[in-house]
């Protein structure tokens, strides 16, 4: 299946890739990665290590070619929530993001604000209508409720698309709500999110991300605000994905 074809929204460079990875290349691949990463990918089953090995290495490649670095030679810092960004001591003001699903890694580069991305593969076996109740706010559970039984299934992974790129852009996890905010409502899907407790000039972009047949993928993004690193604490403790 062939990907999409790169693309830039706004600035944003978008870019997907295959991730699974021939056997021969396998030994070759984790070479490129530090001792940390190599550790944290032991404990997987082989065919997630597989999967999770050629995101990390695909990324890698991408930033070493924006950075003019040697791969391996790429440091990261993380957000209290596991977020990575590229580490300061590389000058850089590039910011990125990751998702995977299946055979398809996405990729999302800018440079400055914060970034997410997220990918996820369609699937009969999902109860859809269960998980919407979970995560979605009363007024966007109520614009499910009225889509065609045939439409619910796409229209939950798109709106689930969404709500992960932005909670992964401001980099707080599940530790906010998905209910907290709406991405979606009766007049359609919103471009600009407002999130609980934030000023009004801190919205968070939306965007639909053209994705390989079976699956959906979505962006978001917060433009850069004064002293938004200084708030959040960062460790070097957890891998990067």
């Amino acid at each position: 299946m062939k990907p999409p074809d790169e693309r830039r929204v706004d600035g944003i460079e978008v870019q997907w890739l295959r991730v699974s990875a021939p056997v021969e290349e396998i030994g070759a691949m984790l070479a490129q990665l530090p001792a940390i990463e190599r550790q944290w990918l032991s404990h997987m089953i082989p065919e997630a290590r597989v999967r999770r090995l050629a995101a990390r290495v695909a990324l890698r490649r991408l930033l070493s070619r924006r950075l003019g670095l040697p791969a391996d030679a790429l440091r990261f810092q993380f957000g209290p929530w596991g977020k990575p960004s590229i580490h300061p001591l590389h000058g850089s003001r590039i910011v990125f993001n990751v998702s995977h699903a299946g055979d398809w890694v996405l990729i999302a580069l800018g440079d400055a604000g914060d970034l997410g991305v997220d990918v996820e593969m369609v699937t009969d076996t999902t109860d859809h209508d269960m998980l919407a109740e979970q995560i979605l706010s009363p007024c966007e559970l109520s614009w499910y409720r009225k889509l065609p039984v045939c439409e619910r299934r796409l229209g939950f992974y798109r709106a689930w698309v969404r709500k992960e790129a932005v909670l992964k852009a401001v980099g707080l996890g599940l530790s906010l709500e998905p209910q907290s905010f709406e991405v979606s409502g009766d007049s359609g899907w919103h471009r600009l999110i407002s999130l609980p407790g934030a000023s009004g000039d801190d919205l968070v972009e939306v965007h639909a991300v053209e994705a390989p047949t079976g699956y959906v993928a979505a962006f978001a993004r917060r433009p850069a605000v004064a002293g938004d690193r200084a708030k959040s604490p960062l460790s070097s403790h957890h891998p990067i994905y």
